[in-house]
């Protein structure tokens, strides 16, 4: 897709794509201002390859939506788990689980931080943002076959960390 054309659907889907967001963040704009920025940026950094896309509206409006569960995934608060089935009724979750859960994220985020730059970044692009392999390889320039070794080796590094 020529550079023109993509900015003439981009400025056309982002009413929409704002709207998503919107349901995304409870109708904050900041953060659905932010979710659409993100969702245009990446598509244009794919915009060589959107021509094998079936749909951009969809392709857009999924892009978006990943983006915002990436953001929330990043925020720095902690939701309050739902209580599970082997907790006491009317009891939520026990403040000594809370607190493990939250030492495992700070172990993760730590572990992450510690890897690599390359297979850091990867790994993130993977599980943050949802990216295939083939997806990833083309916003890096890396081939396909690097991307999967790559993120092989930050998954088993993580792996030794996290489980001592």
């Amino acid at each position: 897709m020529d550079n023109e054309a993509l900015t003439a659907e981009l400025v056309r889907l982002r009413p929409l794509l704002l709207r998503v967001a919107r349901r995304w963040w409870g109708g904050a704009t900041d953060e659905a201002d932010d979710a659409v920025q993100e969702t245009t940026l990446r598509l244009w950094q794919l915009r060589h390859r959107l021509d094998e896309v079936d749909s951009l509206e969809a392709f857009a409006v999924r892009t978006v939506k990943n983006v915002c569960v990436s953001q929330r995934r990043n925020q720095r608060f902690v939701d309050l788990p739902e209580p599970t089935d082997d907790a006491e009724p009317g009891h939520g979750t026990s403040p000594q689980a809370l607190l493990e859960m939250s030492e495992d994220e700070r172990r993760l985020a730590r572990a992450i931080a510690a890897l690599p730059e390359s297979e850091g970044r990867i790994f993130r692009l993977s599980r943050d943002e949802g990216m295939a392999v083939g997806e990833i390889a083309q916003a890096l320039g890396f081939t396909e076959r690097s991307v999967s070794a790559l993120l092989s080796k930050a998954r088993r590094r993580l792996w030794e960390t996290l489980k001592d």
